[in-house]
């Protein structure tokens, strides 16, 4: 990390520490939202998480190490308590998609157990979202993050400075080398892992945009739009092959996963489903793809280095 800019003050630390402090304040308020029993918290609360680890990555330097190492601990361990939790939202979301486009009676009152199984895992996740929160709570990390924040912000008010647009120029374009690199995944649509990494990618340079942002105002807006656009694509690609997988394993759970094997009948809707996902998660490719040519076509990226280099 650049030396001056390892000192806990400055046009740097001040602009990371005035987005954690927004990014705290959206986790306490869904952390809120979640223990009043508010299903969309649960999402968004895995989101802010995910922002401030990323944040902390960037703006580490201006906080000190213990803090930072122990802050993105916990960030990350929100996150996985929240996820079981979540991955049954989006299960019976897409169950519940399936229902409605098809009138094939036996394959509905299959769909419909289905739905009723992912309600009871939502279920048993609950009670550990709920832990997750209060101990959230209990252990002040919110407003010691918050606090932390606060006291740069009062150290330093002066503006973006050429150093900070330099920090911003080093961080993003090695996101942005991060994500050209993954991009090989697109020309196989059977490389699930790669298209896994590449949303990964492009979700980081997005976050990293999106704090860099006002150093470089609104002339950076379209290009944030372009990556989060592009991060939407490849998250609906990974949301349809986790499906897949997901419906493979009710078609053959495991012995030890307390699941009883389907039907004959149930067998056949799944199997309907599991092709239905198939084609549209070509469809989602080939959309992917497409994009990715018309990013290329229009010079985002390039655009992108020229407007870090002022």
């Amino acid at each position: 990390m650049g030396k001056n800019l390892s000192r806990r003050s400055g046009p740097f630390c001040r602009l990371g520490a005035s987005y954690i402090r927004r990014q705290t304040k959206r986790l306490e308020r869904e952390a809120r939202a979640t223990a009043r029993g508010q299903e969309e918290g649960i999402h968004d609360a895995r989101v802010s998480s995910r922002r401030l680890r990323e944040a902390l990555k960037i703006f580490g330097d201006c906080f000190s190490a213990k803090r930072v190492r122990r802050w993105r601990r916990k960030c990350r361990r929100l996150g996985r308590r929240l996820g079981p939790a979540r991955d049954a939202q989006v299960q019976k979301f897409w169950l519940e998609q399936a229902l409605a486009r098809t009138s094939n009676a036996p394959h509905r009152a299959a769909i419909g157990r289905l739905i009723r199984q992912v309600e009871k895992d939502f279920q048993a996740a609950m009670p550990h979202v709920l832990q997750a929160v209060e101990k959230l709570q209990a252990d002040d990390l919110v407003e010691e993050m918050r606090q932390a924040a606060r006291r740069l912000l009062k150290k330093d008010r002066k503006p973006a400075s050429a150093a900070v647009r330099r920090r911003a120029r080093r961080e993003v374009l090695s996101r942005l080398a991060d994500l050209l690199a993954a991009a090989v995944s697109l020309e196989d649509e059977a490389d699930v892992p790669g298209h896994h990494q590449m949303r990964i990618r492009a979700k980081r340079l997005r976050y990293a945009l999106e704090m860099f942002r006002p150093a470089y105002g609104r002339p950076l807006d379209a290009i944030i739009a372009r990556a989060k656009k592009l991060q939407t694509l490849l998250g609906d690609l990974h949301d349809g092959d986790v499906w897949v997988g997901l419906l493979r394993g009710f078609l053959n759970p495991e012995p030890s996963g307390g699941r009883a094997g389907p039907s004959r009948a149930n067998r056949a809707a799944i199997k309907a489903l599991i092709a239905a996902q198939q084609q549209r998660n070509g469809e989602l490719f080939s959309a992917l793809v497409s994009y990715w040519r018309e990013l290329d076509q229009r010079a985002v990226w390039p655009r992108l280095r020229k407007l870090l280099a002022k």
